[in-house]
């Protein structure tokens, strides 16, 4: 352990994954859609974390740190469809929800980012974007050690495993208009 920064709570209030969050209180969240209870929700924070995988700053041990805090401190994850269904006053919340975002299906997501979420009970939102997907994944097998994505298969798991899969954007080659 020497040489490694352990996490306090009062740093995992403080670090990225617990930090502002999201504030539910405000009303054009849903372009005018009032919540019902809206005086019980006004002091609600949802944590959101986002993420693009493992790297050199955010590796898999400082990130099951932030896990190991957060479940101790009884974080639950949501996703936004619960997020959408409390806004609207058609759901109800844990009581401490948390929501922590991937973007991009990078192969550290599946194969070392998931198992560590499972082992605390914690479901991600992975946002795809489907232009830099099939720009830098392409047809090369992650089994081949070339590939830095995740492939549909691994991406089908997470989401029978309770990951909300969702769209990122997709950027399309731009249309040319050709001289006849």
């Amino acid at each position: 352990m020497q040489g490694r920064t352990m996490w306090s709570r009062r740093k995992f209030v403080a670090s990225g994954l617990a930090g502002e969050g999201l504030t539910a209180a405000i009303p054009s969240v849903l372009a005018g859609a009032r919540p019902r209870q809206e005086s019980a929700r006004r002091d609600v924070r949802i944590p959101t974390t986002m993420c693009h995988g493992f790297n050199q700053r955010l590796t898999s041990a400082r990130f099951e740190q932030y896990l190991q805090i957060a479940s101790e401190l009884g974080f639950s994850t949501i996703n936004y469809d619960q997020l959408y269904a409390w806004l609207t006053g058609a759901g109800i919340l844990p009581a401490h929800p948390l929501i922590i975002d991937v973007d991009h299906p990078v192969h550290s997501v599946p194969a070392e980012m998931f198992p560590l979420m499972q082992k605390y009970g914690f479901t991600g939102n992975l946002f795809v974007n489907t232009g830099h997907f099939g720009e830098v994944c392409g047809n090369v097998s992650a089994d081949s050690g070339r590939c830095r994505c995740a492939s549909w298969d691994e991406i089908r798991q997470l989401m029978t495993s309770g990951w909300s899969i969702d769209a990122h954007t997709h950027t399309p080659e731009p249309v040319r208009a050709v001289a006849h």
